[in-house]
């Protein structure tokens, strides 16, 4: 038992397979990928499906051994009998499954003299699972686990229904590394917190930590007081998962400077079910530095008021270039103080729209008539409603050659550009665009020509190609794109009152 204490377990899981075998088949086909992805000594491999009396024999007499080692209810050797053949090990590549197995400890795993025994789990993981005779007094030994090094893969460290098992200690800062995903539950004891999940029973764990190394996995929260356990935490590695909680916002995270999110196409950025959210207030937004990658955020069933700040949408959302997979929010209706030197302006009509604005807040309309008033747009960066082009005797619109960014909560086309018969060309760089839920953007009975500027793809002639929007990030619609739709006239009817109250805020971006 002294020697697996002292063991420490060096976990890297680069591709996660599934961790059960249907057949042998599966088994053979999981340990290839496991053989292919290194070089290897054929006399290395260990390619039995099982772990028993017979098959020990032909165990490898190596230092590093190829092998997905599963140890289950047919094993029929105990701890001692298998460690005798281990002794040699200084390297398992591949993984371990002990399940359903009579064993009562894994005192087989060996202590070499001169190295650390490691675990390299490039394509595999480790799961201990429904181990009745597991004891409480059972320790494993300290784990150090890590992912990839692009992130793209979490590890798997699985200690699950051993019911003997006191597996508190899994909750060591030791077990907790960057990309890993470690479920520890249906032991005797769990840990209070895992990397999986926190609760309220175990935030008090977190009061000296700064480094939250496996995400943030909040869950099921009612007193938002412990929130300020987190309070000195200043970097995070990992995916941010908040549900199931009364918190208001994220002010609690007031010492966050850095975000790593993993490069994946998942969410990265869960807050869901959370009645009493109302505002995102992330703290020092900023400064926080987010690594460039996929970053896809969800934002479901929050307070219904629920919302954003200019400032936040401007530098965090728009800064990142985030995008959602659902954005249940509106635009905050607040006044504030300048933080920038951007001109703010509250649209009403082409006529009263001041000179040199630099964000637009209301639906933006371009119409008969507003020709000559178009020049007032060059200098438009970001636009905080929807554009409306119509019924225009434009040529060429390139007056929104500096708008990049568009935010728009409402229920509409985001975009509809349409009934300017002479309008050949659109140039528009947008290199964010969010709504809440309709992703639109009409094109119709403008002049023939007016996909040539773009190759005879529906969309904008851009600046630079790099800024163009990926074609699946807007849904291009319209007679000019290709099926004619019906344009609901309605949606051209200004919100006055939303209009009133953006003219009475204050410039603060």
């Amino acid at each position: 038992m002294t020697a697996l204490i002292h063991t420490l377990l060096f976990l890297c899981f680069h591709v996660f397979v599934s961790s059960t075998f249907s057949s042998d088949a599966d088994f053979y086909a999981a340990l290839n990928k496991v053989v292919d992805w290194v070089q290897h000594d054929p006399k290395c491999v260990f390619n039995k499906t099982i772990l028993d009396s017979e098959t020990i024999k032909s165990f490898p007499d190596c230092e590093t051994v190829f092998a997905i080692i599963v140890i289950n209810e047919n094993t029929d050797l105990t701890s001692s009998q298998i460690k005798k053949y281990f002794s040699k090990l200084v390297w398992i590549t591949g993984g371990l499954r002990v399940e359903n197995s009579n064993l009562t400890d894994l005192a087989f795993l060996p202590k070499p003299e001169k190295f650390t025994f490691c675990f390299y789990c490039e394509n595999y993981g480790v799961y201990i699972r429904n181990n009745s005779n597991l004891v409480a007094g059972f320790k494993l030994p300290a784990v150090y686990i890590s992912g990839n090094e692009d992130g793209k893969k979490n590890c798997r460290f699985e200690v699950e229904n051993n019911p003997k098992l006191n597996a508190g200690m899994m909750c060591n800062g030791t077990y907790l590394h960057t990309d890993t995903d470690i479920k520890v539950v249906g032991n005797l004891k769990n840990c209070g917190c895992t990397p999986d999940v926190v609760t309220e029973n175990c935030l008090s764990e977190f009061a000296e930590k700064t480094y939250l190394a496996k995400g943030l996995h909040l869950t099921k929260l009612n007193d938002t007081n412990q929130l300020i356990y987190l309070s000195n935490v200043n970097q995070i590695t990992g995916a941010i998962d908040i549900q199931n909680t009364n918190a208001r916002d994220l002010s609690f995270l007031k010492s966050i400077k850095n975000i790593d999110f993993p490069s994946v196409s998942s969410v990265v950025f869960n807050l869901q079910n959370n009645p009493e959210m109302t505002r995102f207030a992330l703290p020092n937004i900023s400064s926080i530095n987010i690594p460039e990658g996929t970053k896809l955020f969800n934002f479901e069933n929050l307070h219904p008021d629920f919302c954003l700040t200019i400032e936040e949408l401007i530098q965090f959302f728009f800064r990142h270039k985030i995008s959602f997979q659902n954005i249940h929010a509106k635009l905050c209706n607040e006044t504030g103080k300048n933080s920038s030197d951007l001109m703010m302006c509250g649209f009403e009509s082409m006529n009263k729209l001041p000179n040199n604005c630099n964000i637009i807040l209301g639906d933006l309309r371009v119409e008969a008539g507003d020709e000559m008033d178009i020049v007032k747009l060059d200098s438009v960066y970001y636009l905080f409603g929807s554009l409306t082009i119509r019924n225009t005797k434009l040529e060429k619109m390139e007056n929104l050659q500096n708008l990049a960014n568009v935010a728009y909560f409402g229920i509409h086309p985001v975009i509809q550009i349409h009934s300017n018969p002479n309008l050949k060309e659109v140039v528009m760089p947008l290199q964010s665009v969010i709504t809440r839920d309709n992703r639109d953007v009409i094109f119709q009975d403008n002049h023939p020509g007016i996909l040539n500027s773009t190759g005879g793809v529906c969309g904008f002639t851009a600046v630079s190609d790099a800024h163009l929007p990926k074609k699946s990030d807007l849904n291009f619609i319209g007679g000019d794109c290709g099926e004619r739709v019906e344009i609901n006239r309605s949606s051209y009817k200004l919100d006055t009152i939303t209009i009133l109250v953006f003219l009475s805020i204050v410039m603060f971006v």
